[in-house]
């Protein structure tokens, strides 16, 4: 299942959690730390619908049933991507072959965006621990939307500050949440199989599917 991105396209924009790294087990283990804290009862099909890929907004109020004021909810963020923080330094690790891909993809002159539900602290600890930031032009994080994915609005957002349209630009992504949201922005997206399988990532119109990004050609 390789694949080969067009010579036609400008822009590359990728997904960070689950595409870039495979960090779903420590996500996991943050967010069970800080419902353990907070004394909440949160099953694994609860996480998925409540907090998996959301943004910080949307997840609180959906675990605490109540309305969270934006400086309570970011209080909660800090302390769940501490938990995150501490469970993951020293482990994070890049899906083979990104650096290569982003290096080349650099060297050919293509825009690189990433475009994550994820918050800033959260994404630049990664990004930082793969040595890779300064590759990006462009990096779009729940800060900087309104609405999470399945919304296309942090593709249309990353698009225009790329300045580039869906036809000049392809999405990497792993969830169907993010499939969703490319898809609705008009980009052609491959999916990058991990945590999801691939019958259930092929079904939401991706381009390609690969299992990590030695399998795409630039």
């Amino acid at each position: 299942m390789p694949y080969q991105i067009p010579s036609t396209v400008r822009a590359v924009i990728f997904d960070l959690n689950g595409t870039m790294v495979r960090d779903g087990e420590y996500q996991r283990l943050a967010y069970r730390q800080f419902f353990l804290k907070h004394h909440l009862q949160v099953t694994d099909e609860e996480y998925q619908a409540k907090a998996a890929s959301r943004l910080n907004r949307e997840v609180w109020p959906a675990v605490f049933g109540r309305p969270v004021e934006e400086a309570e909810a970011d209080r909660m963020l800090q302390e769940k991507e501490g938990f995150y923080e501490e469970a993951y330094a020293g482990k994070v690790e890049e899906v083979p072959g990104l650096s290569q891909l982003l290096a080349g993809l650099h060297t050919r002159g293509v825009k690189l965006a990433v475009a994550t539900a994820s918050y800033e602290r959260a994404a630049f600890f990664v990004l930082d621990a793969l040595g890779i930031r300064p590759l990006f032009d462009v990096i779009v994080t729940g800060e900087h939307v309104s609405r999470g994915k399945p919304d296309p609005q942090i593709y249309l957002e990353a698009m225009r500050r790329l300045g580039v349209g869906p036809e000049e630009s392809v999405a990497f992504e792993d969830s169907p949440r993010g499939i969703q949201a490319a898809v609705a922005a008009g980009i052609p997206v491959v999916g990058v199989v991990g945590d999801y399988g691939s019958q259930q990532l092929e079904s939401l119109g991706v381009s390609g599917l690969v299992a990590d990004f030695l399998q795409v050609a630039w």
